[in-house]
C-alpha cells in the first residue's frame, strides 16, 4: 500500500511540476571578432536586482553606466594564455518586456560588454568565469552560446552554438569556468560565408525579389504615349535591363560601403519603409508608366536606399578596414550572385511569354500584387516607428 502511495504522490507531484514556470535564466551571446569580444548578456530584472541590491534606471546616466561597469568586472573574467584578463569595457543596457511561452512575460535587462584584442590574444581557446547574479542566487545559471565567429565564418543568422552552462557546482560548492574551444577560422572562411550571406539575404528578401521582378517584367517592353507597348527586340530588351541592374548595383554597393563603415548612417526603421515605398513606385511603374526614359535614374536612386538596408547587416561588426571591406565584398558578390540567378531564370521567359496578348494581364497582376503588398509593408513598417 505505501508503495502505491509513494507511486501516485511522484506521478501527481510531476503533473502539477509541468504546469509550474520555471525561473528564466541569463542568457550569455558571445560574439567572436578578430580585435573583439562582445558579449550580449540577458538577465531577468528580478534577479539582476537581487544580486545588484540596486534599481537600475531605464534611462542610463554616465554613473550609472559606471557602476555597471564595475560590478561586471568583478564578476566576469576570460583568461587565456596562463593570463587573466580583468579589464572589460560597458557598452550599454536596456530593459526589455520579453513574452516567454515558458514563464509568460517577464523584464529581462540586456547587457552589451566588450573585451578588446589587447587583452585577450588568442580567442580559439578562452576560459570563461562568470559569476554575476550566481554569486546571490545559487539556483541561478548562465547558459553561454555562440552567436558569431567572424573567423570561422559563423553569423548570427545561423541557429546558435552552445557553448556550456554556467552553474554552481554542488560538491565543491563553488561556480567553476567553463572552458571554450573554437575550430580554427581564417579570413578566407570569413569570405566565402559572406558570399553565402548575401545569396541568403537576397533569398529571404522578398521585398527585394518583388522589386527585381518589377523590373524584369517591363524590360521586354516599350513605351508610347505614356503606355506600355510591343515589346523590343531580344539584344535591345536585354541591353536595357543591363544597365538597369547595373545602375541599381552601383546605387546600392555605394552605400552598402558607405553605411557598413560607419560613414552614414540612418535609422533602420525608416530605411525600411523606404526599401517598401520603392515597391509600390516600381509596381505602380509595371501597371503604367511614370519615369519614362529615367530608369537609370530613378533606379541608381532606388538602389543606394536598399544599399542602406543591406548595410545593417553587416554595421554592427567590430571589425578593422580589411576585414570589413573584405566582409563588404563578399556580401555584395552573394548578392549579386542571387540578382544574376533570378535575371537568368526569369527574363528568358518573360521575354517569351511578352509576345502573347495576355502578357498585359500577368504584367497587371505582379504589379497590383507589388503594390498590395509594399503598401502592407509600409503601414506595419510604420507602425513599428510610430
Amino acid at each position: 500500500m505505501k508503495i502505491i502511495f509513494v507511486v501516485c504522490f511522484c506521478l501527481l507531484y510531476h503533473y502539477f511540476q509541468g504546469f509550474s514556470h520555471p525561473m528564466p535564466n541569463t542568457i550569455v551571446e558571445m560574439y567572436i571578432y578578430p580585435q573583439k569580444i562582445r558579449m550580449d548578456i540577458k538577465i531577468p530584472l528580478t534577479d539582476m536586482f537581487i544580486a545588484y541590491k540596486k534599481n537600475i534606471p531605464k534611462i542610463p546616466d554616465a554613473q550609472i553606466n559606471k557602476d555597471l561597469q564595475t560590478y561586471f568586472t568583478k564578476h566576469i573574467h576570460i583568461q587565456n594564455n596562463s593570463k587573466n584578463n580583468e579589464k572589460i569595457t560597458f557598452l550599454s543596457y536596456n530593459i526589455n518586456e520579453t513574452n516567454s511561452p515558458i514563464v509568460g512575460k517577464y523584464e529581462e535587462i540586456h547587457f552589451l560588454i566588450e573585451y578588446t584584442s589587447e587583452y585577450v590574444q588568442n580567442k580559439r581557446e578562452i576560459i570563461l568565469f562568470y559569476d554575476a547574479i550566481l554569486h546571490e542566487i545559487a539556483n541561478h545559471q548562465a547558459l553561454v552560446i555562440l552567436r558569431e565567429d567572424w573567423e570561422n565564418g559563423f553569423f548570427k543568422e545561423n541557429p546558435p552554438i552552445s557553448l556550456g552552462t554556467v552553474a554552481l557546482d554542488i560538491p565543491t560548492n563553488t561556480i567553476l569556468p567553463i572552458s571554450i574551444q573554437l575550430e580554427k577560422g581564417s579570413p578566407w572562411k570569413s569570405f566565402k560565408s559572406m558570399i553565402f550571406l548575401g545569396i541568403k539575404h537576397i533569398q529571404e528578401g522578398t521585398d527585394h525579389i518583388f522589386f527585381l521582378l518589377t523590373l524584369l517584367i517591363v524590360a521586354p517592353l516599350t513605351k508610347e504615349n505614356n503606355q506600355w507597348k510591343q515589346r523590343k527586340s531580344k539584344r535591345k530588351g536585354l541591353f536595357d535591363i543591363l544597365k538597369i541592374i547595373t545602375s541599381f548595383t552601383i546605387g546600392h554597393s555605394i552605400t552598402l560601403l558607405l553605411g557598413s563603415m560607419g560613414i552614414v548612417s540612418f535609422s533602420s526603421n525608416w530605411i525600411e519603409v523606404l526599401v517598401a515605398f520603392t515597391l509600390f513606385i516600381s509596381a505602380f511603374h509595371t501597371i503604367k508608366p511614370i519615369f519614362p526614359e529615367k530608369e537609370y535614374y530613378i533606379v541608381f536612386f532606388f538602389g543606394s536606399i536598399h544599399g542602406m538596408a543591406f548595410s545593417y547587416t553587416l554595421s554592427h561588426i567590430p571589425l578593422n578596414i580589411s576585414s570589413l571591406l573584405s566582409s563588404i565584398l563578399g556580401f555584395n558578390i552573394g548578392i549579386e550572385i542571387m540578382q544574376f540567378i533570378i535575371i537568368i531564370l526569369a527574363f528568358p521567359c518573360l521575354f517569351i511569354v511578352a509576345q502573347y496578348s495576355f502578357y498585359k494581364h500577368i504584367r497587371n497582376i505582379l504589379g497590383t500584387i507589388s503594390l498590395f503588398f509594399s503598401t502592407w509593408w509600409i503601414y506595419q513598417r510604420i507602425q513599428i516607428i510610430f
